[in-house]
């Protein structure tokens, strides 16, 4: 995971100049305790989203607005080992309403699922789209303030 992390991390900065602060693990079946050290400490992560979680804790999770956490990965590594962490409500296809079950007032808009590019084209066009109006939106919001 490290290995993978890193070789990202670096593909990206010498690309784009960015240095990344969160991470998006898609399909992780099974998470560790050290894996928040890692990925705070390591990779210097602030975040980590993830999608594959079991879907009673899910459930549970949404229905009491708990689906972002502070992960305490390890007792022995105390608040190095703390990462803020959020499971997506539906998988990672796009939600119906998400931000009635999340506490915060920011919401990642996932797009698409397993097997749900077979016409990438135009989904990345509605995408498009959607981008515009919503900084439309802002940018209206913005001159109202």
């Amino acid at each position: 995971m490290i290995d993978q992390t890193i070789l990202g991390h670096h593909a990206i900065k010498s690309q784009f100049k960015k240095t990344l602060r969160a991470g998006w693990q898609i399909d992780p079946f099974g998470h560790s305790a050290v894996q928040a050290y890692l990925l705070r400490e390591e990779a210097g992560f602030e975040s980590v989203q993830f999608a594959r979680v079991n879907y009673q804790n899910r459930a549970k999770r949404k229905g009491d607005k708990s689906l972002e956490v502070v992960w305490r990965g390890s007792k022995t590594f105390g608040s190095s080992s703390q990462i803020f962490a959020n499971a997506f409500p539906v998988h990672y296809n796009p939600p119906s309403a998400q931000a009635n079950v999340t506490r915060i007032n920011h919401v990642m808009c996932t797009m698409g699922d397993e097997f749900q590019y077979q016409y990438a084209q135009t989904w990345f066009k509605q995408m498009d789209k959607l981008i515009h109006y919503v900084n439309l939106l802002s940018c209206i919001c913005l001159k109202n303030l």
